[in-house]
């Protein structure tokens, strides 16, 4: 599946969920007959809230997608290793990093940046970044697409545009990203609509 094919599938599913109208098998019969193997077309990349189940938004059944969840899409080695798996060996073609509204991790970085310690240091010391940028642009720092109207929101989506640009680096997404096999981009999950919305 080409990358535009499965950003278009996975919008779609979550149009299919907003209007009512989902498709997806997740009964038991359907995982039975996904157990013997797997051919994923996307990895999401996503927070740990409990609000933002993926499959269910984007309507997407057993073997669909690959997902990946820590607090605020935070990355490490593991992340990275595991977004390498996902490309090189089970053949995503899409990898899409979903920030959301009203972020935990991002809110909690805001309040802790320079004071938090040990691993939710660590978490805090990601997001920072992100934080200094948009306060150093002020109140007319660009908004894409009219996401991130306020100061929270746009935060969170300068987070997500930050963790797209250090996944390009990860070998076997730069390689798909050069040969055009693999596409990287981000988006925002608006928890109050239920609807996903690309960002830049």
């Amino acid at each position: 599946m080409t990358p535009p094919a499965a950003l278009r599938r996975l919008l779609a599913g979550n149009r299919r969920y907003l209007s009512g109208r989902t498709e997806a098998d997740r009964g038991v019969d359907q995982a039975r007959r996904a157990a013997p193997s797997q051919a994923p077309y996307a990895l999401v990349i996503t927070c740990v809230d409990s609000r933002l189940p993926v499959e269910t938004i984007f309507d997407q059944g057993f073997g669909d997608v690959c997902v990946l969840r820590t607090a605020g899409h935070v990355l490490d080695t593991s992340v990275t290793g595991s977004v390498d798996l996902s490309v090189a060996v089970l053949g995503v073609s899409l990898v899409l990093v979903l920030g959301h509204e009203r972020c935990g991790a991002v809110g909690y970085a805001m309040e802790h940046a320079g004071s938090a310690s040990g691993d939710l240091g660590y978490l805090v010391d990601q997001i920072a970044p992100a934080i200094e940028e948009v306060d150093r642009e002020g109140a007319d720092g660009p908004v894409r697409h009219g996401l991130g109207a306020d100061r929270y929101d746009r935060i969170m989506c300068r987070h997500v545009t930050r963790t797209v640009s250090q996944l390009a680096a990860v070998p076997s997404v730069r390689d798909g990203l050069a040969d055009g096999s693999v596409g990287l981009l981000g988006a925002r999950y608006d928890l109050t609509r239920a609807q996903v919305r690309l960002i830049g």
